[in-house]
């Protein structure tokens, strides 16, 4: 028998929630459309559109025009208890998601799916993953190349016996900030290391009158990372440009190249030597954009009570492999022990009048 639809709200009806960019929408390559939680969730028969909330009155009304929604809240708590919704989307900044995610789970939410950053700090997010643990509360999130057609064949790629182990993947996203940006970054050497990350070394563009004791209120500029894993796994951050991602492995290079617009795979010659020279480039039209392939896993985690394909493990490990970036940014490049960064540090992701 088919699962019935899952009532559906967004919380946040901004760019993510609701109103994809017009530049977006004309560069993104294939599998990244539909990409706002609105548009995603409104075509997938697995979920049922039933709410927005967003303190802006007037985006507010405007999304719900779009969907032909009158469930319309400007305080999330009402609409949690008026609605008492499957699933929440939430695409709220920073400073306040991690709150709401606890008051979703507490309202008895079954799955969220949230933007990134998912939180401030190592312990705002495991004060929330005990939470959403506490519930059973199902979660997907933001970084969205888990669930990206080309990514995901790259992923499958470098688990072959023939590519052999993985030794370095490097994240060719270009000059970024930290929060905005990064959470994607980490999230993917963390997927493709298939490890924990022990370490990490790296330059940033702090302005430290913007540190007070354990809060740092700026979103900074990371200029390189570079990350060490229990598996002896490199992953680096740089400034290279062009939306790629490269797994170095014994035995080829597999390139995902333009955030996904193709694969490229270099294995090495049948005859002996150092060269990958064999070659091939493949493209993907997948039946699913990223965005709609996390709602479906989370859809699915619902009604089966299974996991999704990301673990709270990983979201901290990321988490932490963010405040040691800039832990380690502020001494110069020293190495950062992720086990013993102080879990209360904060970084507001504040980039003017902006949080990210």
């Amino acid at each position: 028998m088919k699962d019935a639809p899952l009532r559906a709200a967004v919380i946040g009806c901004g760019r993510m929630g609701v109103f994809t960019s017009e530049k977006v929408q004309r560069t993104a390559p294939a599998g990244w459309m539909p990409l706002s939680h609105a548009d995603a969730l409104d075509s997938l028969d697995a979920y049922e559109l039933v709410a927005l909330c967003d303190p802006d009155r007037d985006r507010l009304n405007e999304a719900g025009e779009k969907f032909s929604i009158s469930a319309r809240f400007t305080d999330h708590r009402e609409l949690l208890g008026q609605v008492r919704p499957d699933v929440v989307t939430i695409a709220t900044r920073t400073d306040v998601r991690a709150r709401i995610m606890r008051d979703a789970a507490s309202a008895g939410v079954r799955g969220i799916h949230a933007e990134k950053p998912i939180a401030r700090s190592v312990k705002e997010w495991r004060e929330t993953a005990a939470e959403l643990h506490r519930h059973n509360v199902k979660l997907t999130w933001g970084a969205l190349r888990r669930w990206h057609e080309t990514f995901r064949r790259a992923h499958e790629e470098v688990r072959r016996d023939e590519t052999g182990a993985v030794r370095e993947i490097s994240v060719e996203f270009g000059p970024g900030l930290l929060l905005w940006v990064h959470p994607h970054s980490v999230d993917l050497l963390i997927q493709f290391a298939g490890r924990r990350p022990v370490e990490v070394r790296a330059q940033c563009e702090i302005d430290r009158s913007a540190l007070k004791g354990d809060l740092l209120d700026q979103d900074p500029v990371v200029q390189w990372a570079l990350v060490t894993f229990e598996n002896d796994t490199v992953g680096r951050i740089g400034t290279a440009a062009g939306m790629n991602l490269r797994i170095g492995c014994e035995n080829a290079t597999v390139t995902v190249h333009g955030d996904g617009a193709s694969l490229e795979r270099r294995l090495r010659s049948r005859v002996p030597g150092p060269y990958f020279s064999e070659y091939d480039e493949q493209t993907f039209a997948p039946q699913y954009s990223a965005a709609q392939r996390a709602l479906l896993d989370l859809a699915q985690a619902v009604h089966k009570n299974a996991s999704t394909e990301v673990t709270s493990d990983e979201i901290e490990w990321g988490q932490r492999l963010l405040t040691g970036i800039v832990l380690s940014g502020l001494e110069e490049g020293r190495a950062i022990a992720l086990d013993s960064i102080p879990e209360a540090f904060t970084i507001t992701g504040r980039l003017g009048e902006m949080i990210a």
